[in-house]
């Protein structure tokens, strides 16, 4: 519930200054960015400027996100989550006693006149009776429909793991908007309107890196 309440309240706040200016803003309660403006939507990413007390860690199966993009439609103020950030703790207790954590955070968003591109690290880790910890790291691009803020899809870009307790280099990604689509680290991704391109057209376009 406490959850729902805080990212109610990041909704809240995004739609009040997108109503308001429809640009970058900035109060006591978060740090807004626009990412993408239209006749008809606006999408915010807001971030929260203040910090949980690390003594609650524990205290429930997840942490408050850290910031969400939000899709606002011009019209009517209609609201929707696209995404959130944020670290969520999970406990099993059973044959073994497990538990970990997932950090999820955005590397780069950039956005066309049709679809929203957000280039998401997680970061997970797993202890198996607090003696063996598995850390992974990926990269996923997320795509949304501008004109609703609904999911294409989720394509994976890369990903590592390690069981030392150590937690993988995976360097930052940065995306670059392409002809009907975008790429980022050798791989490109397309799209006709809403659907995805088959992965063997998505060849790294020249130049990319």
């Amino acid at each position: 519930m406490t959850l729902r309440l805080l990212t109610c309240g990041l909704l809240a706040l995004a739609v009040g200054c997108a109503a308001r200016t429809g640009t970058n803003a900035i109060n006591s309660g978060g740090d807004m960015k626009l990412l993408a403006k239209g006749d008809r939507y606006f999408v915010h990413l807001v971030r929260r400027t203040t910090t949980r007390d690390p003594r609650h860690s524990k205290a429930a199966p997840f942490v408050l996100p850290s910031g969400v993009v939000v899709h606002t439609s011009r019209p009517d103020g209609r609201m929707r989550q696209l995404f959130a950030e944020g670290t969520y703790l999970w406990t099993f207790v059973g044959g073994i006693n497990r538990d970990g954590s997932r950090t999820a955070t955005i590397d780069d968003a950039k956005a066309d006149k049709e679809r929203l591109y957000l280039l998401v690290r997680s970061t997970g880790s797993s202890s198996e009776m607090r003696i063996r910890t598995t850390v992974t790291v990926s990269l996923t691009l997320h795509t949304f429909w501008l004109a609703d803020g609904h999911l294409l899809g989720e394509f994976q870009l890369r990903s590592s793991s390690s069981s030392d307790g150590k937690t993988p280099s995976v360097p930052k990604g940065s995306l670059k908007l392409r002809e009907n689509g975008v790429s980022c680290q050798g791989k490109t991704w397309r799209f006709d309107g809403k659907r995805p391109v088959k992965a063997a057209a998505n060849k790294p376009a020249a130049g990319d890196s």
